[in-house]
């Protein structure tokens, strides 16, 4: 989404997202919303943020949860989501 952009199907962003396992950022200062907020209400355990210089900042609160782990890979788009793949398919498989 580009800045001033509104996203589509956000409803059904937020909805996958609060689903979620595993969620993937890639090169988002997440500092405009309504977007945002979608990191911050998923309900993923694992939270990949792929970016150079991630925005640390904003996620602070999630980094006090228990119950998430973020994970940050500095790197750009072309080198870092495959590295998150890698991670994400080492990962233990949860039970159903």
């Amino acid at each position: 989404v580009m800045y001033g952009e509104m996203p589509w199907n956000l409803d059904e962003a937020f909805a996958a997202s609060r689903e979620a396992d595993v969620l993937i950022v890639v090169g988002s200062t997440l500092e405009v919303g309504p977007a945002n907020q979608i990191v911050l209400k998923t309900g993923a355990k694992d939270i990949y943020i792929v970016d150079p210089n991630p925005p640390t900042s904003v996620l602070r609160p999630l980094s006090y949860s228990t119950r998430r782990t973020l994970h940050y890979i500095r790197k750009g788009a072309v080198e870092g989501v495959p590295e998150a793949i890698e991670k994400i398919k080492a990962l233990p498989v949860a039970e159903a």
